[in-house]
């Protein structure tokens, strides 16, 4: 379908051709006239006009960024801030560059200002819009790179949630994860934070983040009244994720079953996981493959790491130095044989060697090859 008149220049029509003519009629039917402009140029999919601003025709360039200013009336663009501020789900913003309009993706509102960002083949695109006179703008830089195709709120909130630092030029996040420094996308940082606003309101969290896909999981704070927290298939076939972050500097468990079961692709896990005796440990680290970093605090039961054919010698020492012998009983570790060969025979591993003749109840024991 085809206008011959554009949204501002219908609603100019209506001002200065009906309304301003002054008499009953044109007065009462001019908000008709408004609301059937509106209800025209509505998106069809959520019935909000689009709120379209014009800018200046020549700009002004700094290396490759350009700005322009807008040309919309500051009373027309109060109005829109109002406007997207009371139905900020359904906002949708656009700049009119002659026959063109280019829509924004990312919108930070604030009640007197609105930032508007969007990516394109031909670089990249912010727009300001502020209730204070002569500041709004419209930028545009032919550096595809050089502008974040984030919002400075999530910038802002992965840093405080994550400790993540941007880098714009790659448009990735650092995050530093216990000795590992992780680069992550946006898109990884996103599915990071749906997980880490998984929280349980008591001290279960079975299967809570089974089958995530986020390379990336940092739990969220544990509320520090519970004595001891479920952890049974926690983490059950996360096959995508790389690195978990316990965010906490030792968390007290009274069950491991399964919790991380089939996470293939698991290398680290930041934080000690103090099991207490007799805390069900079956398949808790089965099919992690690649994992070579889980601190362990009270082993006092037998425990299955075969799977685990990377395992450091760090994570051995820590996990012998700190069991609990149970009564007079022993105990089994059951480790890959890499590992095991790394036990007897690697220079390196002489502290691991040195713990096991001191904690005689330890037995290592290699699975079969």
């Amino acid at each position: 379908m085809f206008y011959t008149m554009t949204y501002e220049e219908m609603k100019a029509y209506i001002a200065n051709m009906v309304k301003s003519q002054g008499s009953q009629g044109a007065i009462a039917i001019a908000p008709l006239l408004y609301a059937m402009a509106d209800k025209m140029f509505a998106d069809p999919e959520t019935g909000v006009v689009p709120i379209v601003v014009s800018i200046a025709e020549v700009g002004n360039k700094e290396g490759t960024a350009t700005r322009y200013d807008i040309t919309t009336d500051q009373q027309t663009i109060n109005e829109y801030i109002d406007n997207v501020t009371e139905e900020k789900a359904k906002a949708r913003l656009f700049i009119q560059d002659g026959d063109a309009l280019i829509g924004f993706t990312y919108l930070e509102i604030n009640g007197t200002t609105i930032t508007g960002q969007s990516i394109a083949p031909d670089g990249s695109y912010k727009l300001y819009l502020s209730k204070e006179t002569g500041t709004s703008y419209f930028e545009h830089d032919d550096e595809v790179k050089s502008i974040a195709s984030v919002t400075e709120a999530e910038i802002t909130g992965y840093n405080e949630m994550f400790g993540a630092t941007y880098d714009p030029v790659n448009n990735q996040f650092t995050v530093q994860i216990g000795t590992v420094s992780a680069q992550l996308t946006p898109g990884q940082m996103m599915l990071t934070t749906e997980e880490y606003n998984k929280v349980s309101n008591d001290a279960d969290y079975t299967a809570m983040w089974a089958y995530a896909i986020a390379e990336y999981i940092c739990c969220p704070p544990w509320f520090e009244g519970f004595a001891g927290f479920k952890l049974h298939s926690a983490f059950y076939k996360a096959e995508k994720t790389i690195f978990i972050d316990l965010n906490a500097v030792e968390l007290s468990v009274v069950t491991l079953a399964s919790a991380f079961y089939g996470c293939s692709r698991l290398e680290q896990i930041t934080g000690i996981l103090k099991i207490a005796s007799n805390v069900p440990l079956t398949d808790a680290f089965k099919g992690c493959a690649v994992l070579h970093t889980v601190k362990l605090s009270g082993l006092s039961s037998n425990i299955d790491l075969s799977d685990c054919a990377q395992l450091s010698v760090e994570t051995i020492e820590h996990l012998i130095e700190n069991s609990i012998q149970p009564g007079s009983g022993t105990i089994t570790i059951t480790v890959h044989p890499d590992v095991n060969n790394n036990i007897n025979n690697n220079s390196s591993w002489g502290n691991v060697r040195a713990l096991l003749q001191e904690k005689t109840y330890i037995t290592i024991q290699s699975a079969t090859a």
